[in-house]
């Protein structure tokens, strides 16, 4: 049951992520059938999170239900930059 709601969860957030700007790809991997890729994703027990980035994979430890997932993936690639608030920028300039 608990493999289910797993499966579930990371479908909606997958779904989800591929529509965010920039889309964010899921992918689900069977080591049974991709050993190269197991190996070098050093894939250790079902399930495993990994984030790859710049094609090196580095373990998601984080919640796995489906918010958290969406969360973590929008702060990993969300923008550079933090938008600003033009009313707070501009007191704090009239402050100085």
């Amino acid at each position: 049951m608990e493999t289910e709601v797993l499966n579930c969860d990371f479908l909606t957030a997958a779904k989800y992520m591929m529509k965010n700007d920039p889309a964010v790809p899921f992918a689900v991997v069977n080591c049974d059938n991709e050993p190269k890729t197991s190996y070098f994703l050093r894939l250790e027990r079902f399930p495993y999170y990994k984030i790859l980035r710049n094609g090196k994979p580095k373990d998601y430890l984080g919640p796995r239900h489906q918010s958290a997932l969406i969360d973590h993936m929008i702060v990993q690639t969300g923008p550079g930059f933090i938008p600003l608030d033009m009313e707070k920028s501009a007191v704090i300039h009239e402050r100085e």
